[in-house]
């Protein structure tokens, strides 16, 4: 988790170099990835945040965009 934490920050802050490597990272590490997040958690979250799908599609993006 703390890995896709990196990750997206990478791809949200870094260099144009920087969120290419991010991007090849996220691609190999897909599957890991899935497999930890709870995706009931992350609806609940953005219910609670009052958060909506367009303010996560950064992230959304970060992990089904390949």
């Amino acid at each position: 988790m703390q890995k896709m934490i990196v990750l997206n920050g990478m791809l949200l802050y870094g260099t144009d170099e920087e969120k290419q490597i991010a991007r090849a990272e996220l691609k190999s590490t897909h599957p890991e990835i899935i497999s930890v997040i709870n995706l009931e958690a992350i609806e609940q979250a953005k219910y609670e945040l009052n958060i909506s799908n367009e303010e996560l599609s950064i992230a959304n993006m970060s992990l089904t965009v390949y």
